[in-house]
């Protein structure tokens, strides 16, 4: 592969989506200049290849469809990525999320009569990044339910 700046961009763009850091990232690792760097990013996001805010939207929408996650995990994901902190807010609020209902439905994983896979599944929670609020509402049998 050649040492063309936007050949190498497009041909990585081809294979999958790429936040703006990740395409920054690939391009310093190959020695591309910083200046060269700087014009294929704004000739991608130009080209509308490169968006950082839409690439977040339809990562969260996937999310709020398919992942099983909360909110922390969904953010810091998203933010590992290399997807700025404002284009993850903006893309959160994006979705009417039911943080309740989506616990509920993982409480449906675990037998939660028995009180190790209860905390196993409270520890969950908390390590899927749920709400101090939703989570609580999991440390009593009876109020989940309402």
């Amino acid at each position: 592969m050649s040492n063309d700046p936007h050949a190498l961009a497009l041909a990585w763009l081809t294979g999958r989506r790429l936040t703006r850091r990740e395409l920054e990232d690939r391009l310093k690792r190959r020695g591309i200049p910083d200046v060269q760097c700087e014009e294929t990013l704004a000739r991608m996001s130009e080209l509308g290849l490169v968006d950082d805010d839409q690439y977040a939207v339809d990562l969260v929408a996937d999310a709020a469809e398919h992942w099983s996650q909360g909110p922390g995990k969904i953010r810091a994901r998203l933010l590992r990525r290399g997807f700025s902190a404002e284009s993850v807010a903006k893309a959160m609020q994006t979705q009417n999320w039911d943080w309740l209902a989506i616990a509920r439905q993982l409480a449906e994983r675990y037998d939660m009569t028995d009180p190790v896979a209860k905390r196993r599944f409270i520890g969950r929670l908390a390590r899927e990044g749920f709400p101090g609020q939703i989570i609580r509402r999991f440390t009593d049998f009876t109020e989940a339910e309402d």
